[in-house]
């Protein structure tokens, strides 16, 4: 490149002595020439300390932004707990969600299960493991068979003041069948729930 600026230098020199170009196309072609012998010079002496470090600051400088792109694109993947059937998203592309937000309930393969209230006077009877068989009404005539996999320990409706028997009937405890063969049935379908003795 420097012996191009210069060789250019020189034929333009002879064109300003005969007076063909001007004045200012020369010193541009001559300030071209001594830009490009001083770059020269510079790369035979191989690279200074200080463009050395430089260059490594600049390295340094853009392997930190590509780590902060990296966390960040990171950051914006939603990642379910396992795998199963997006049951509710109730998000748009643009939407902004808080820290710790559900953005989506996930249903997962087998999860199906039915929430029973069941009476007081009854509770002695019920236990977590029983089988339960249960129908609905999209299928009737067919039983799918359950478990009673969890048994409130608090009552879900208590009457103000408890007397009497019917009272007690009014008091119920929440009791949760998980469904073994649900593969047909849907989230949020009715239920009726038979328990073995």
């Amino acid at each position: 490149e420097w012996e191009n600026a210069e060789a250019s230098r020189r034929r333009l020199e002879k064109l300003l002595a005969e007076g063909i170009i001007g004045r200012q196309q020369y010193d541009e072609a001559a300030t071209r020439a001594r830009t490009a012998q001083e770059l020269y010079r510079e790369r035979a002496r191989g690279s200074r300390s200080e463009d050395i470090e430089a260059a490594s600051a600049a390295v340094e400088r853009e392997e930190g932004r590509l780590a902060y792109a990296m966390r960040q694109k990171e950051e914006a993947v939603v990642r379910a707990p396992s795998a199963g059937t997006i049951e509710v998203l109730d998000l748009r592309p643009g939407d902004l969600v808080a820290p710790n937000q559900p953005v989506a309930r996930l249903l997962e393969p087998g999860q199906l299960w039915v929430r029973v209230y069941v009476p007081e006077p009854s509770l002695g009877r019920v236990r977590v493991g029983q089988k339960a068989h249960l129908g609905v009404d999209a299928f009737p005539g067919r039983e799918f068979p359950g478990r009673i996999v969890e048994i409130g320990n608090q009552a879900e409706y208590t009457p103000r003041n408890v007397q009497t028997l019917e009272q007690r009937m009014d008091q119920v405890f929440g009791a949760k069948v998980a469904v073994e063969n649900a593969a047909d049935l849907k989230p949020g379908m009715a239920a009726i729930v038979r328990l073995e003795e």
